[in-house]
């Protein structure tokens, strides 16, 4: 952060700060040891709101006007399109159609529509899924065996599954997620994440199943 620091500085010094794009953002939630995703379920490696959900900034003082929130989701899918057409560049026709957006319109508030139908995620190795679309969102925990489904807008902190209330809507983002899976090509390596929250998730389960039999250990 202190790096990231200096080449503000820097940019500041030159007279290029106002008319540049700057992006700052994590690629995902925080560890367990000595951070927290509090109040939102889960941390890094998990695809509930605290593994996937993370701050990110943008900062072009010349372009967008600064000192807001943008509430709606956005992706770093979205990063390539923004700098496109920030440069004034157009993406060849010729290749594969982007998955991201420019925000460029959305943070001027000259589009006040979501940015994204739907969002997905997914551990490589079939370990489990994600789909944000609208309010709703569809976690498949592989560990679990379980589908979860949530309202974001009233229950942003992932507590209350709706998968058995509504399953007409947990179906329709099963389809969707089906759809879009098979339009991405097949990963190359396996996700460790998902092992490793497997493994966290059996060290916790084990904690709960000896207190509850009575013992410390």
């Amino acid at each position: 952060d202190e790096g990231i620091g200096e080449v503000i500085e820097k940019l500041k010094e030159t007279g290029e700060y106002d008319n540049t794009l700057i992006f700052f953002y994590s690629d995902n939630g925080p560890h367990t040891k000595g951070a927290s995703a509090g109040p939102f379920r889960g941390h890094k490696g998990m695809l509930f709101e605290g593994g996937i959900r993370v701050p990110f900034i943008v900062s072009w003082p010349n372009e967008i006007k600064g000192g807001y929130l943008y509430h709606k989701s956005v992706s770093a899918l979205d990063i390539y399109p923004t700098i496109l057409e920030a440069s004034h560049i157009k993406y060849p026709k010729k290749h594969k159609k982007l998955d991201g957006v420019s925000l460029l319109p959305f943070l001027n508030k000259e589009n006040n529509n979501p940015p994204h139908e739907a969002l997905f995620w997914r551990y490589s190795g079939g370990s489990g899924y994600a789909v944000q679309k609208g309010n709703y969102k569809l976690v498949y925990s592989h560990y679990k065996k379980k589908s979860f489904l949530f309202n974001l807008e009233k229950d942003p902190y992932e507590q209350n599954d709706l998968s058995v209330s509504m399953p007409n809507k947990l179906k329709e983002l099963q389809i969707d997620y089906e759809k879009w899976s098979r339009q991405t090509i097949q990963p190359r390596w396996n996700d460790p994440h998902a092992t490793n929250v497997s493994k966290e998730e059996a060290k916790r389960q084990k904690i709960i199943d000896n207190a509850r039999a009575g013992e410390h250990k």
